[in-house]
């Protein structure tokens, strides 16, 4: 939940709404950190009792400084990235693009919701393309994205073949992923990683990402 907008007298706001809807308390859940909703919550001269639960986190990654300094913060993990990195990209020949318009992804979407659907997700039902709803939602979601300058679609190639992308969006400098898929029959290679330490390349080489 947010509110859209500012809000001029958050004081008294809570006590009128639990007026109005006759209630004794609200419950609000999901709520962001950064909500104007929160803000309200917490601004001084709130009246009313109230508790915040965190339930989870969301992992992000702070672009503004240098890439060496950020990458040689993550210790021997860094090994193992760039060997996957190696096998897969310099001597395997796959090449990764990020993808902005729409006319260049529409040709791609179904290739991206068959690799969402190559692994578990596909054995369990619960894929994207096993759902007529689901599909419409996310083919919409990402030309809508494209058409306002906001898709970040992040794929990566062996020969002509899709084996991992990433849905991202890009807004404010926050560059958000959204959904991620890699075929299951490339699992050896990790594409997966691979095309997450190429996106975190291009954010940090990106001075218009702030936050990954």
């Amino acid at each position: 939940y947010d509110i859209l907008g500012s809000i001029r007298e958050p004081a008294g706001m809570f006590q009128e709404m639990m007026a109005d809807l006759k209630v004794s308390m609200l419950t609000f859940a999901p709520v962001s950190r950064n909500s104007n909703l929160l803000r309200a919550f917490e601004s001084e001269g709130t009246d009313g009792l109230h508790q915040i639960d965190v339930c989870e986190s969301a992992p992000y990654i702070d672009c503004r400084g240098g890439w060496e300094e950020y990458w040689s913060s993550r210790g021997k993990v860094r090994l193992e990235w760039a060997r996957r990195e190696r096998r897969l990209v310099v001597d395997g020949g796959a090449r990764v693009k990020c993808l902005t318009d729409w006319a260049e992804v529409e040709p791609l979407v179904p290739s991206l919701f068959a690799v969402e659907a190559s692994g578990w997700k596909g054995r369990r039902g619960s894929s994207i393309r096993q759902s007529p709803e689901t599909l419409r939602f996310y083919t919409r979601l990402i030309r809508s994205w494209a058409e306002q300058g906001a898709l970040r679609l992040f794929v990566l190639f062996q020969d002509e073949a899709l084996i991992a992308f990433q849905l991202c969006g890009f807004h404010e400098g926050v560059l958000t992923s959204l959904k991620i898929g890699s075929l299951e029959a490339y699992a050896h290679t990790a594409p997966g990683r691979v095309l997450q330490l190429s996106i975190l390349k291009w954010a940090f080489a990106n001075p218009d990402v702030r936050v990954f």
